[in-house]
């Protein structure tokens, strides 16, 4: 798979998809313990609610970008060539 080049376009956007997934893991750690919440014994803060509602979104939406980018129509191993993307963008990213 070395012998694909990806559009930069498309780098970036695995970078994009990178970081959102971070930001929505990082606000899924914030919350409370779920057992917790089902006690009753914490509340959900709303504004963090919010936030992860907002970040789950972009996440979405640089997915759909993402798997629907041209590059994608004439790959016959897609999994191949994500993971090659995957390595790519991680090193363009100093990762």
């Amino acid at each position: 798979m070395a012998d694909l080049k990806f559009d930069d376009d498309l780098v970036e956007l695995q970078r994009a998809y990178v970081r959102a997934a971070e930001v929505a893991r990082d606000l899924c750690d914030a919350f409370p313990p779920p057992t917790k919440i089902a006690a009753g014994e914490v509340v959900v803060d709303p504004a963090l609610e919010e936030q992860l509602e907002v970040a789950r979104a972009e996440r979405g939406r640089l997915v759909h970008a993402l798997y629907g980018h041209t590059f994608w129509d004439n790959v016959a191993d897609k999994f191949a060539a994500h993971t090659e993307l995957q390595k790519v963008a991680a090193a363009q990213a100093g990762e």
